[in-house]
């Protein structure tokens, strides 16, 4: 395998324009080598150092905690036609082909990166969103936001519970069209929507071969529900002391945004061993905009220039709101120092493990592989809180 530039920019920074998160997020590779696990320590009170053997012997003051992340493989295939490929190449255009080989190889990388940017948010189910209602082949999502995970040609799956049974023994529809304004998805005529028996409202939709197959982001790390006893997402009982283990669940009320984030940030900073002094509060741009429209009537104008609208960033005490184009609306997170890291093996890749970058598939055409083996890593899940924005 070897590594792909396109455009002359390197991988990484194709990841890091896909979220604000994702580009203040430390990135190591090479951690292994290989595709093997990693240890990921998970720290808390106090300065010892106990393995997850002794945490699940409800040792609650533990300081450590060891989980093996499995690496997550993302990929994105793009179809080339090969009538175009054989047309530039008996015509001798030599630069044309190349020039459309590279426009394939940027989508696909731009599609894993956005998928990786997301993931930072995500659990590991793969789920992408949730069916609202469908009327002939358009479903219409439960948020509509949601509609910017999916993209035309994705084949889509759906099951009950999240991370459950797929429905119909995993059969799919195929995404001909993506309004990302009313979150409508519209189904291929054949292999559409009615196709996947017993789908109803409210199931939940993956990428085909996404399901329990994507990055531990903050919805394993920091999960909205406390852990119980029996949690395994990281192999290991969290339940044990989840605030310390599985992050912490913010239930400030308020009458408005900036009265919840103050006494959120107040209830963090009191806890002993965590590190939100110099937090960053991430939400989507839909509620970090409600901020906006709060604030913007009670400033001053000191100048002559022209008036600009809108607020570039909010602090709440030391701790900075940043807006991010991939979080979930309703939902925001607050990260305390290193909290979070986004590890992989040697960045981005093009498929060429057999040794054909390009290989042809069924009928006249050519696949493109472009994947990312990597997934994310938490060493202070107690310096992770995530809490519901306010409405209105």
């Amino acid at each position: 395998m070897r590594i792909i530039q396109a455009e002359g920019e390197r991988p990484e920074d194709i990841l890091a324009r896909q979220s604000t998160l994702f580009a203040q997020t430390k990135h190591v590779k090479d951690f292994h080598g290989h595709k093997y696990d990693w240890s990921v320590a998970y720290a808390g009170l106090g300065g010892g150092s106990h393995d997850a053997a002794t945490a699940e012997g409800n040792d609650v003051n533990s300081a450590t905690m060891l989980f093996s992340v499995a690496s997550k493989t993302d990929y994105d295939r793009r179809v080339m036609d090969g009538s175009t490929v054989r047309k530039v190449l008996e015509g001798g255009l030599n630069e044309h082909y190349f020039n459309y080989f590279k426009s394939e190889m940027n989508l696909a990388q731009e599609v894993v990166a956005q998928n990786a940017a997301r993931g930072a948010y995500a659990s590991s189910t793969g789920s992408r969103g949730r069916r609202g209602s469908v009327s002939g082949d358009v479903l219409t999502l439960a948020t509509t936001d949601d509609a910017f995970f999916f993209a035309i040609g994705d084949k889509v799956q759906a099951s009950a519970a999240d991370g459950g049974t797929l429905r119909d023994a995993g059969d799919f529809a195929i995404i001909t069209k993506v309004n990302y304004t009313t979150g409508e998805l519209t189904s291929d005529a054949t292999k559409n929507w009615a196709g996947i028996a017993l789908m109803a409202d409210g199931d939940f939709l993956y990428r085909a071969g996404d399901l329990n197959k994507s990055y531990n982001g903050l919805g394993d790390i920091v999960p909205a529900t406390a852990p119980t006893s029996g949690d395994a997402v990281f192999g290991y009982d969290r339940s044990v002391s989840p605030d310390i283990l599985a992050g912490i669940r913010l239930t400030t009320t308020g009458n408005s945004v900036e009265t919840v984030l103050i006494r959120s940030m107040a209830n963090l900073k009191k806890r002993p061993g965590t590190f939100f002094k110099n937090a960053k509060i991430y939400c989507s741009e839909e509620d970090f905009a409600s901020i906006q429209v709060a604030k913007e009537g009670s400033r001053f104008i000191d100048s002559d220039n022209e008036y600009d609208m809108g607020i570039d960033s909010f602090k709440v005490g030391s701790a900075t709101v940043v807006p991010d184009a991939v979080c979930p609306t309703g939902t925001y997170f607050i990260l305390g120092e290193g909290a979070l890291e986004f590890h992989s093996n040697k960045g981005m890749y093009i498929d060429a493990t057999d040794g054909n970058t390009v290989r042809k598939t069924a009928g006249d055409t050519y696949t493109l592989s472009a994947l990312i083996d990597a997934n994310y890593a938490n060493f202070r899940p107690g310096s992770c809180a995530r809490g519901t924005w306010p409405v209105g």
